[in-house]
């Protein structure tokens, strides 16, 4: 008999939990963009690429503001601390993923109906590429601190810093290159790699900081 894998389950009961607010705004993020291409608004095909990949992992991310009791409730189930943390990280990279479908689907309407608005799908990996890169370090920062007793006693406050400090922080980096004469390419690859490495690294430290928490 096959033995279930708890963190495959943490993972899929974490996207299930929140499957009408993925559902609805995957769909909304397809609207604006098919919208935007039809009509040939600039600023719906503007909103779309963020949209379509930062609003799940951020709702995802929520999910985890203000949750030391629903953590003391995890621990009683048949699930190692470790692979605990590692459900955190990996749900919001699973969530990170999900609009990647709805980008698909809005590039072959492009292809289809509009093909000389193709190069715009060239700015629109950039937006992808920064807003991920956002959504990566936002994560790196909140989990360790929130697992510290300065961050468990403000927590939604410590939301709003992370996410202050992470879009600065992309966005000096962003600045930098460009100043440098980098394409965006480039620029869009380095804050991927550089945003992902952090968010491996914390996973690392949380995972040793969360070991050490006294429920």
């Amino acid at each position: 008999m096959k033995t279930r894998n708890p963190l495959l389950g943490m993972a899929l009961f974490a996207i299930a939990s929140h499957s009408s607010s993925l559902l609805l705004v995957l769909l909304f993020s397809l609207f604006l963009g098919v919208a935007g291409v039809i009509s040939g608004n600039i600023q719906l095909l503007t909103l779309f690429p963020f949209v379509a990949s930062g609003a799940a992992p951020i709702i995802v991310l929520m999910k985890y503001e203000g949750t030391i009791k629903w953590e003391q409730y995890l621990v009683a189930m048949p699930l190692r601390r470790k692979e605990l943390v590692m459900s955190f990280y990996l749900n919001i990279l699973i969530a990170s993923l999900l609009g990647i479908p709805v980008i698909g689907v809005v590039c072959g309407v492009v292809y289809i109906f509009s093909p000389e608005m193709m190069g715009f799908l060239h700015i629109g990996w950039a937006a992808v590429a920064l807003t991920l890169s956002v959504i990566l370090l936002l994560t790196a920062l909140l989990f360790p601190l929130a697992s510290t007793g300065f961050g468990q006693r403000r927590e939604s406050g410590l939301s709003v810093v992370c996410l202050v400090v992470s879009c600065m922080s992309v966005g000096f980096f962003w600045g930098t290159c460009n100043a440098q004469g980098l394409q965006n390419d480039i620029v869009s690859l380095l804050s991927l790699a550089i945003s992902f490495i952090t968010f491996v690294a914390s996973f690392f430290i949380t995972r040793d900081m969360y070991s050490k928490m006294d429920f």
